[in-house]
């Protein structure tokens, strides 16, 4: 008989051992499920001597604190960003705020407007976010209601979902 009970408490422990484990992985994977990511680029509008930006929040949980820099490479200038709250899907735009751009042919000078942000999600957990948009792509965007490819979404989605695997398996060691 204490062998009987010797097995029960074993098989219960390891049950409790399995279910903590579980929820653990569950509490990571609702973290990461619902996490913010920042994405820049220029407005389709291009109006007079203007060269507007959005920053939009492509991510599924809202970013807070945001603090940043958007700058033209190669050689290009830079503005500081600070936004207080971004929701999911929205955006927020910058009246002209690079000087050294006064029309379209001043764009074309450069290869890239750069963002390089960090943020804080619902949790406070800080993170840093960069994103890249390439001018080239800027013409074929001019008049599209689309500014950006529908797989360039679908690549941010994946590596989301790659980087909340990653750090699950880290949360295992």
């Amino acid at each position: 008989m204490p062998f009987l009970t010797l097995a029960l408490v074993l098989v219960t422990t390891y049950y409790a051992y399995q279910t903590r484990q579980t929820v653990k992985e569950m509490v990571i994977t609702r973290k990461h499920q619902f996490l913010p990511s920042l994405r820049v680029e220029p407005t389709r509008l291009f109006l007079g001597d203007s060269f507007d930006i959005e920053i939009v929040n492509i991510g599924l949980g809202p970013a807070k604190n945001i603090h940043g820099k958007i700058k033209l490479e190669p050689n290009g200038g830079q503005i500081e960003i600070v936004y207080p709250l971004l929701y999911p899907q929205e955006k927020f735009a910058l009246h002209s705020p690079l000087k050294e751009i006064k029309d379209y042919n001043d764009v074309k000078k450069y290869s890239k407007l750069i963002l390089s942000a960090t943020f804080e999600d619902i949790s406070n957990t800080t993170h840093n976010n960069h994103d890249t948009f390439l001018i080239e792509d800027l013409e074929r965007i001019k008049n599209d209601d689309y500014p950006r490819d529908r797989i360039v979404d679908s690549l941010r989605d994946i590596e989301r979902k790659l980087d909340a695997i990653k750090d699950a398996i880290k949360s295992w060691k």
